[in-house]
């Protein structure tokens, strides 16, 4: 066979071979199955007493927009998959976690240390345990929704700097009483409510939120009195209402 006929037999075969290969991880896949659904409640908590501004600023007499003090704890939220909700909570009470969720499917964990740069850091995180294409073949083609549930609340009187990292999730976010350094979220795929009442107790430096295939409601940024605003979006719907004039030009 010259060498025209075996490159045009090689580009016959290739397609077969690689079919076939696909088919057999999908057998193997499918033949594996997946573990049946187990839902846990569990409630975590963390406390944050050290660093409350009324401890840091000398008192529950603060003015408002007080400047931003140095050690302000890092909140870093990264959920996936569910149902969220993220209020205020007491003063006294550290970060309060209510969760109902699939503990054979979803991994729940928090951390609180040090950073690599010193600072307080608190992360708490929902993520799956199994790839979402094994659930998907698994299931026959088609994906179950989770049963994933998470109340968190965040204490009034700590100094933060929070992420959000949301995706796949339904969630609502009531900032109104946080005493935020600055704010930064990426949030996809999914339906998200954000809202602020009040004015924010300490002069933010930043508001950072990246919006993708979603629909998006937020409400009352101006109250956060951020110096920078950065809102972007993309394949969905953003609504902004800024709840009254900005604080800084």
């Amino acid at each position: 066979m010259n060498r025209a006929g075996k490159f045009a037999l090689g580009c016959l075969l290739f397609p077969v071979a690689l079919l076939v290969i696909l088919l057999v991880v999908f057998a193997s896949i499918r033949m594996a199955g997946v573990p049946e659904s187990e839902v846990v409640r569990t409630e975590l908590e963390q406390d944050l007493s050290s660093t409350s501004l009324e401890r840091r600023s000398g008192g529950a007499g603060s003015s408002a927009q007080e400047t931003p003090m140095e050690g302000a704890v890092r909140v870093v939220l990264e959920l996936e998959e569910g149902e969220f909700e993220i209020l205020p909570g007491p003063a006294a009470e550290g970060i309060q976690v209510d969760a109902d969720y699939d503990e054979s499917w979803y991994v729940l964990s928090q951390d609180y240390g040090m950073d690599e740069d010193g600072r307080s850091t608190y992360h708490l995180r929902l993520k799956p345990r199994i790839h979402w294409l094994r659930r998907l073949v698994a299931g026959g083609g088609e994906m179950e929704d989770s049963n994933n549930y998470l109340r968190v609340r965040l204490p009034v009187d700590t100094p933060m700097e929070l992420t959000l990292l949301l995706s796949k999730a339904e969630c609502e976010v009531d900032l109104t009483g946080l005493a935020l350094a600055s704010l930064t979220g990426k949030l996809s795929m999914g339906s998200y409510d954000l809202a602020v009442d009040e004015a924010n107790p300490l002069a933010m430096d930043r508001l950072s939120l990246e919006c993708s295939t979603g629909e998006y409601q937020l409400q009352g940024l101006a109250w956060l009195g951020a110096k920078d605003m950065v809102i972007t979006g993309s394949m969905g719907e953003v609504r902004v209402d800024l709840g009254g004039p900005l604080r800084h030009d």
